[in-house]
């Protein structure tokens, strides 16, 4: 019998988590799902100091986070001292996040007020009339149907001078990431071809219903949506030349499959080629928007 996987709780976290309560969840679970667990802190690692340095330079009072997953991310933004609301309506293929959510606030060893989290929609919120300092969206709008609708939304619920801070994958970068396959020319063409071998190999829940809520965002789109909305908006690649960090990281690399593989081994050479990489070609979208209308800012094309 092999030696039953572990939960490793990354340094820049080691104070907000009781390995301890964590420990005796991984001596429980299948492994499969304590390597779920595993992923879920690791990008919580990845974007906290992110986040954080959000929060320093704006000192938002209020913050909402749009599609918190197992809520990692909101409890660690609540310790700067900000009202954080954090929505997940649970979608399909994330049926694990509320059984993980659940254990980490028991392991929580944070001294803030903890998130207001809701089981809601980002449109829900406005009808409500809520408003907020800071909204973040990390990995959210490719899943779903209509990004559009929620980039909206997103907008809405943004107080005066206020910002949102969106990340997602690119798909004129030709890799689907969630799934781990190359996009063959269109979302319809890539399920033609691969669809069969993507179900077989499927690393998330009900396969199916997940790849049909995927909206395939591009940078393009983007642009061109948020310019007929006359909003103030920048595209980044700060995220980028971080994610070359995490080439290094043996639990990345082990989860992300051999197309990361392949790019750790050529990481020397492609890091610095990213930088002259127009940003609509770049796998990350990192996207500002302000919530102010006219002047649209540069966006690194």
């Amino acid at each position: 019998m092999g030696e039953k996987s572990a939960i490793h709780v990354p340094e820049n976290l080691e104070g907000f988590l009781s390995g301890e309560v964590l420990d005796e969840y991984a001596c429980r679970a299948p492994d499969q799902v304590v390597k779920q667990l595993q992923a879920y802190l690791d990008e919580a690692s990845f974007f906290y100091p992110y986040v954080k340095k959000l929060i320093d330079e704006g000192e938002p009072a209020t913050i909402l986070e749009v599609g918190s997953g197992v809520g990692l991310l909101s409890l660690l933004m609540s310790e700067a001292g900000a009202r954080v609301v954090s929505i997940e309506p649970f979608s399909a293929g994330f049926r694990q996040l509320e059984d993980f959510r659940a254990l980490l606030l028991r392991a929580w060893l944070g001294k803030g007020d903890p998130p207001h989290f809701r089981s809601a929609y980002v449109q829900d919120l406005v009808f409500e009339g809520l408003r907020f300092d800071l909204v973040f969206a990390v990995h959210v709008i490719e899943h779903v149907p209509k990004w559009r609708d929620m980039l909206d939304s997103i907008v809405s619920v943004l107080g005066e001078s206020a910002r949102a801070v969106v990340i997602c994958p690119n798909y004129s970068f030709p890799y689907e990431q969630h799934l781990e396959v190359p996009i063959i020319f269109s979302k319809k063409l890539t399920w033609f071809f691969l669809g069969r071998a993507v179900t077989r190999a499927a690393v998330v829940e009900q396969v199916g219903e997940f790849w049909a809520d995927l909206s395939w965002p591009k940078v393009g789109r983007i642009r061109e949506f948020l310019t007929s909305r006359d909003l103030r908006f920048q595209f980044s690649r700060a995220l980028i030349d971080r994610y070359f960090d995490r080439l290094l990281d043996p639990r990345f690399l082990s989860r992300k499959g051999p197309f990361f593989g392949f790019l750790s081994s050529a990481a020397f050479w492609i890091r610095p080629l990213s930088r002259m990489v127009p940003v609509r070609w770049l796998p990350l979208i990192e996207l500002t928007i302000e919530k102010q209308t006219k002047d649209v800012v540069s966006d690194g094309r």
